[in-house]
């Protein structure tokens, strides 16, 4: 059979480059924010990658999205729906296979995955070390040998590129997730054997048809085995919305201007030297001659270039010019250098994420209470279990499946409502 690598076409293109080349790359701009908000399902991949640089670079949005993640305690209890011998037996495996998962782990990257990219999808994955030394030299035929190359067993939930993933349906109020072949084309130039081995037998398969018939390009995942989550979205939409989506214009203005302060402060701490040379009886005329104008004003240049080059400490120059002649600087205004919107950005964005500033820095606003604090953190608190329930039954799904369960007789994983605000109350019931 033809060789991997040149048995891939050359004119496929990405989610992602296709999203960018339609919108020219043109994000600067906060009117095309806004026209990417009005549209999310068709620019989900942009706003994602907004979302992500908006946590990257704003201190509110992350750490608003940070305390949404570490606040749940996440303690769990599992029940049998099934009581009996062999089903006390199950669940002892269903509790190895959760701590083998690290499932606070997990559940805090799809949390993580929620907020930030509105969606998460992830695949149950099962390798066993069994083929440390594989030959990947013979091509295509090579793919159905690849599973479980990794140097030790390994038990996980795999997150999936979500440039390369959308929701397709849903079925028993189970999301369904299709992936997109594409995803390994990138690696046409190279090291795609070394990718798809990373994937279960049946991506292998699936690309195999894709390359063969470009129609089978989305491969449908078996729902038994995938964790497919949304946020803020109806059933029928392909994607989530990221948790910031109504602050990306207040964040983007925000940003505009701090630019703008950093620009103003940058204006006043540059100076403008001028040089008055002594006016001669003649009125508009220096009583200099020309050599003595063009030596004194050489030295003044030299006064302020050795000045202006030192970095690091002052510097003090002494220089001799001919009577009459002064220096003097030029002054600027410095009342647009006061902070007048910065408070007022923060309170508007914190409103859109709907968490209370003061929550998230301490600092004090007129009429603010403690009760109504409280109130707006049980609000945030109420997402949060709603998205940390979501994610419980998926777990209990997934591993379920896994260990041959039939709903009937299924395990159930549960996250009790405690976080790091309630836990001495909850405790104490």
């Amino acid at each position: 059979m033809e060789d991997i690598n040149n048995n891939i076409e050359t004119n496929s293109i990405s989610n992602v480059d296709f999203y960018f080349t339609d919108f020219v790359g043109s994000t600067d701009s906060a009117e095309e924010i806004k026209r990417c908000m009005e549209y999310p399902m068709i620019y989900n991949s942009i706003l994602r990658a907004m979302s992500r640089k908006a946590y990257n670079t704003n201190g509110m949005y992350a750490n608003t999205i940070d305390y949404a993640v570490a606040i749940p305690n996440l303690d769990h209890i599992t029940v049998c729906r099934t009581k009996n011998k062999k089903n006390n037996n199950k669940k002892k495996q269903f509790n190895l296979l959760l701590k083998m998962l690290n499932h606070k782990r997990t559940t805090r990257d799809i949390l993580r995955h929620l907020y930030i990219d509105g969606m998460y999808v992830g695949i149950l994955r099962d390798t066993t070390a069994n083929n440390t030394n594989p030959d990947t030299s013979a091509g295509v035929d090579a793919l159905r040998r690849l599973e479980g190359l990794s140097l030790d067993d390994n038990f996980m939930i795999q997150p999936l590129d979500l440039d390369y993933c959308k929701i397709i349906g849903f079925q028993n109020n189970v999301s369904i997730a299709a992936f997109d072949m594409q995803y390994f084309d990138q690696f046409k130039y190279g090291g795609l054997v070394n990718e798809i081995r990373n994937y279960p037998l049946e991506f292998a398969d699936a690309y195999i048809a894709y390359k063969k018939d470009a129609g089978k390009r989305w491969f449908k995942l078996d729902y038994r085995k995938t964790i497919a989550l949304k946020s803020r979205s109806d059933e029928e939409e392909a994607y989530g919305r990221p948790y910031g989506l109504s602050a990306l214009f207040k964040m983007k203005l925000e940003e505009d201007y701090e630019n703008s302060q950093y620009k103003l402060i940058q204006e006043l701490a540059s100076s403008i030297y001028y040089l008055v040379l002594p006016e001669g009886e003649k009125k508009g005329v220096c009583s200099l001659t020309k050599p003595q104008q063009e030596k004194t004003i050489q030295t003044f240049e030299n006064a302020v270039k050795l000045n202006t080059n030192v970095a690091s400490s002052a510097k003090i120059s002494t220089l001799t010019l001919a009577p009459g002649t002064t220096i003097n600087r030029l002054t600027k205004d410095s009342a647009l250098l006061k902070d007048t919107l910065s408070e007022e950005n923060m309170k508007k964005i914190s409103t859109a994420l709907g968490f209370a500033s003061s929550a998230l820095n301490a600092a004090s606003e007129g009429g603010a209470s403690y009760s109504s604090l409280q109130v707006n953190i049980d609000l945030v608190l109420s997402q949060i279990f709603q998205h940390i329930e979501e994610i419980a039954t998926e777990i209990t799904r997934v591993l379920n499946h896994h260990i041959g369960n039939q709903p009937k007789d299924y395990i159930d994983f549960k996250y009790l409502r405690t976080s790091i605000m309630n836990q001495d109350k909850m405790y104490n019931r």
